[in-house]
């Protein structure tokens, strides 16, 4: 007999680019992109929408990272 494990494996997935050298060095193409990139649609079809659209690298709960009120 083969015992299922039950619990939920969750994974944290990101794509980091190096904007420092090549076409990513371009502002308009990492625009691009961004803008070419159907977060929703990943969240969605993904995770089923048990999670919300990513727009930062860091999650928003993280108070070092919360960078709208670092910014006031």
């Amino acid at each position: 007999m083969i015992a299922a494990n039950t619990k939920q494996l969750h994974l944290n997935l990101c794509l980091l680019f190096n904007t420092q050298s090549g076409p990513l060095a371009e502002l308009e193409v990492r625009q691009a992109i961004q803008y070419a990139i159907n977060k929703e649609h990943m969240v969605e079809s993904i995770t089923h929408g048990t999670e919300k659209v990513a727009n930062t690298l860091f999650w928003d709960a993280i108070p070092y990272a919360n960078f709208i009120t670092i910014r006031k």
